[in-house]
């Protein structure tokens, strides 16, 4: 018998629970959280209770399905996705088989379409006359047939695949039992119907089928608003002249027989409606209203804070309720793939099934207590831009690990059953792994997938994937009597009478379809044939805020944000615009109240240790650190760092900044590029320099054969140790250098005809010796407190009296300056390298240094830097008088002296223990590759 029973608020439903007896009847809800609150009230008012005395709907039906249809498996929906991308992809190489609508399109994309298509038109995919009746539904519909039929098409193969392989999703359930016809003799219970706006007409359908053998009571939400939401209540139409009896509650709270009659039931109770910047904003108004109410003597476990996604909040939430020391009914959970452990596993089988991405790569690598391959400012250096699989051999290192990964991966697309899966994905296991959560993952698979099925190892790890981001893993149990903090529809909230509404946005309210199937469409084939399709309703969410708001609360507070935690920007639903309306509440944005965090961060820095409760060391230690963030308190010296060595780069880094210096020659700390299409300046300059070099051997040739030419390549490729991401890349680049090194020897011959005298006396030429801290001289000879000082020169051309030029080789004349502005700009290397010549510290002796110039490529010059004039040599001449270049010996020894006041100075400061971050120029700190780790006051802001 069927029975239909209107309740006007959700609080009528207690009448009809004061009666059900859980004995005989089952109870029947759409999701989780009502049923273990319906449990809890059974066992507090019986104290003992059936197993199937309460049921999720969807419970129900897999119940019914094994019973009636043994030959079917129920799996999961990420199982399903996979399969059905297999199947697509064994489609796709068929001839002719992938419909054209389907060509744009991914792979991953379609399964999660033909997904939905197959759940929506389940209860026609099953019906034994099915085909037939769409060929001609869609015969006269072509609209229709446009939209859809392809996809109609494709989900017939599948249904016929699934059949085959005897497995079914969740959600199709219902579609299949509405068309088997013997399904009360395997259930004898009363039902008890109370789904609200989640009963679809599909579901519908069944229950009126098991009306005929068993007492099936179906609770109708009757408001006086009802009829806004047609398409809502749709599924209750199909009961109608199939109902034996109507009951009514009525406005005394009474039950009734009727047959008509929707009480309003209002409550007196207080609503806010508030409009916050962002869902942040919410989130603190919402625990200061909170707060505010429990200092108003109301019980915790008497307020909820309600949201369509209460997880996207939950981060965020769940730190200021602790702050606030608000405990919460809400257990933290976490996904599977969010351990560790779990991470790594996936990476390796990820890698080893052909993926190449470097995240995976740097888990397998770095990921276990193991010692590491290799080191791994190395690896960031060699695969932060991986683009094929074979950039995973860039590194002997890494290639020795995977030395069996190309065996493997030719077998990526070998079918594998689960029974040869398993032992591959527990051998990949990273070592010292924890059992604990990767048991849940092989459990999960276990269970899922049916033993006789098999698939390639890439889609097996991408199965794998899915179940890791789907499974949810308890790390903390919510408090029995808390804070209720849940999605909106979730739970009768029968106890509480203060309640949040977060996130009343359209996008959060509004569901949008996901198939071309139209209302009009299903409506068609339910007068045409009989058949009732699941139809996406994008009101669904706003009636169950309606329903929920019909409830008996004191007190209401409905918020709706501008952003969300990205920035996006949201809409105010209609059902938060109309409320506020009516109230007269005004549509601007609201600041929300401090809370107990902001009053923490805004608290002076001694409350804050009081309440955090720090020790005094602690504090004083916060203290002083602020302060020097600030700028307030200098930095405090460097102690017990011994000096050792110094070169002229060195110099010119704690010139610029003394925290480039730290960084670098202190911390340790690499800042080498990584090695990706584009070859970086550092790399390119090495591999010209040692071009250059290898050019300039005696003896001195100014014409080579292209055999010659690619060896000399070759050869500086390896000295240079020049590192590719792609060997591909090497042609382009050997021909282009091998351009700059014919046009560098044109240059040379034509500047060697003009001065005939001249010679390359020295190529890398190593500079050894030390540098004097309380005068800044560089000498030959060690001596007590000296610093050693070391260098390399690029170039050094002589003449036959022995006077010298040094030579500093630069891509381009742009980072180039005459002397005048070295000691402006802290480009010191020249004259460092001049005054350690002459004082003697290579192996050409004390000689007199005529010139140090910066040779530029391009253009093709080596005029930049200073020329003694009034000197009787063969190295350059002085014709040019307008170039600032000229120096005469008074000048160039004023120079020198310069030169040796920055070093005094610099040794000094280093000693001292001085690094605090001052450049010498602010502006470059916004291209610095160190302003990430430096704690510049001028940086805060």
């Amino acid at each position: 018998m069927l029975k239909r029973i209107f309740i006007s608020n959700p609080k009528d439903q207690d009448l009809i629970f004061d009666q059900f007896d859980p004995a005989n009847s089952t109870w029947l809800v759409s999701d989780i959280r009502s049923k273990l609150d319906v449990q809890q009230k059974l066992l507090n008012k019986k104290g003992f209770l059936p197993s199937d005395a309460v049921l999720r709907a969807s419970e129900l039906w897999k119940i019914f399905l094994t019973r009636v249809r043994p030959d079917l498996r129920v799996v999961s929906r990420e199982f399903v996705l996979v399969w059905l991308a297999q199947r697509l992809s064994h489609y796709e190489h068929q001839e002719n088989s992938e419909p054209s609508t389907h060509s744009d399109i991914s792979l991953d994309g379609m399964a999660r379409t033909a997904y939905e298509y197959l759940t929506q038109l389940m209860p026609i995919l099953s019906h034994p006359h099915g085909q037939d009746i769409m060929i001609e539904w869609f015969a006269s519909h072509p609209a229709s047939a446009t939209r859809w039929h392809s996809w109609w098409d494709l989900c017939i193969k599948l249904w016929v695949d699934l059949l085959a392989e005897g497995i079914v999703a969740l959600p199709w359930i219902s579609g299949v039992l509405v068309n088997e016809s013997l399904l009360t003799p395997f259930w004898s219970r009363a039902l008890v119907v109370y789904l609200e706006a989640d009963l679809n007409q599909v579901e519908a359908d069944l229950l009126t089928q098991l009306s005929s053998m068993i007492d099936v009571t179906i609770v109708c939400p009757t408001p006086a608003w009802r009829s806004e939401f047609p398409r809502t209540m749709a599924a209750y139409s199909v009961f109608e002249n199939k109902i034996h009896e109507e009951i009514e509650i009525n406005k005394n709270g009474g039950m009734a027989r009727s047959g008509s009659g929707n009480p309003e039931g209002l409550y007196l109770r207080q609503t806010s409606f508030v409009r916050q910047t962002t869902m942040l904003a919410e989130i603190k108004e919402s625990v200061a209203k909170v707060r505010k109410w429990l200092d108003r003597g109301v019980e915790l476990n008497r307020i909820a804070i309600l949201a369509p996604d209460i997880e996207e909040y939950w981060v965020v939430l769940s730190e200021y309720l602790q702050q606030e020391g608000i405990p919460s009914s809400k257990s933290n959970l976490t996904l599977l793939h969010e351990f560790d452990d779990v991470s790594k596993w996936l990476a390796r089988m990820r890698l080893y099934s052909g993926s190449f991405i470097e995240a995976d790569l740097e888990a397998s690598l770095f990921g276990s207590e193991r010692q590491a391959a290799m080191d791994y400012e190395r690896f960031r250096q060699f695969y932060s831009a991986l683009y094929e699989r074979k950039d995973l051999y860039r590194t002997k290192e890494v290639e020795d690990v995977f030395h069996s990964l190309e065996e493997d991966l030719t077998s990526t697309e070998k079918i594998m059953t689960k029974a040869e899966f398993v032992p591959w994905a527990i051998e990949h296991m990273p070592d010292a792994s924890q059992w604990s959560a990767l048991e849940d993952l092989l459990q999960r698979i276990e269970l899922d997938c049916p033993s006789h099925y098999a698939m390639s190892l890439s889609q097996w790890v991408k199965f794998c994937e899915k179940l890791a981001a789907r499974i949810e893993v308890k790390i903390q149990n919510g408090a029995a009597d808390g804070l209720t903090c849940s999605n909106i529809g979730s739970g009768v909230m029968s106890e509480v009478s203060h309640l949040v509404l977060l996130g009343l946005t359209e996008e959060g309210l509004r569901e949008n379809s996901k198939t071309g199937i139209l209302l009009s469409d299903i409506m068609s084939l339910t007068q045409s044939y009989g058949f009732h399709l699941q139809s996406e309703d994008q009101m669904r969410r706003e009636f169950a805020v309606r329903w929920l708001l019909e409830g008996s609360f004191e007190e209401i507070h409905l918020s709706t944000p501008e952003t969300n935690f990205l920035g996006d920007i949201l809409a105010p639903s209609w059902l938060w615009i109309r409320g506020a309306r009516e109230l007269g509440v005004e549509n601007k944005v609201s600041v929300p109240r401090p809370t107990r965090w902001d009053e923490l961060q805004a608290a002076q820095l001694q409350e804050m240790a009081r309440n955090r409760v720090w020790t005094e060391p602690q504090f004083r230690y916060l203290q002083r650190r602020i302060s020097e963030d600030l700028g307030e308190t200098k930095l405090a010296p460097v102690s017990g760092v011994e000096l050792r060595t110094l070169s002229p780069s060195a110099i010119e880094d704690y010139l610029d900044c003394p925290f480039i210096f730290a960084a670098k020659r202190l911390f340790g700390l690499s800042d080498v590029q990584e090695i990706d299409l584009d070859v970086d300046p550092l790399r390119r300059g090495s591999f010209m320099h040692k071009m250059l070099e290898l050019l300039l051997e005696e003896p001195l040739r100014f014409q080579r054969t292209d055999q010659e030419w690619d060896v000399l390549l070759e050869k500086c490729k390896s000295e240079s140790q020049l590192e590719l991401a792609d060997l591909r890349l090497w042609p382009s680049i050997k021909k282009k250098n091998r351009d700059l090194g014919e046009r560098f020897l044109s240059f040379e011959k034509s500047y060697r005809e003009m001065f005939p005298r001249m010679r390359t006396v020295a190529r890398e030429l190593v500079v050894e010796g030390y540098l004097r801290p309380t005068t800044g001289e560089l000498v030959k000879t060690k001596e007590p407190d000296s610093v050693r000082f070391v260098g390399r020169i690029d170039r050094v051309d002589a003449d036959e009296f022995g006077n010298l030029v040094i030579l500093d080789y630069k891509s381009s004349i742009s980072s180039a300056s005459q002397y005048g502005q070295w000691i402006q700009k802290n480009q010191i290397q020249l004259l460092l390298y001049a005054m350690a010549i002459e004082g003697g510290l290579t192996n050409l002796g004390k000689k007199p240094v005529l010139g140090a110039f910066y040779y530029s490529m391009r253009p093709l010059n080596r005029d930049q830097g200073f020329k003694v004039e009034c000197a009787d040599q063969g190295l350059y001449d002085l014709d040019d008088k307008r170039k600032k270049n000229r120096i005469s010996f008074e000048e160039k020894e004023n120079l020198f002296s310069q030169g040796r006041g920055l070093i005094q100075k610099v040794i000094s400061q280093i000693h001292s223990g001085e690094y605090e971050p001052h450049p010498r120029d602010p502006k470059d700190c916004t291209n610095c590759r160190w302003s990430q780790i430096c704690r510049a006051p001028h940086l805060n802001s």
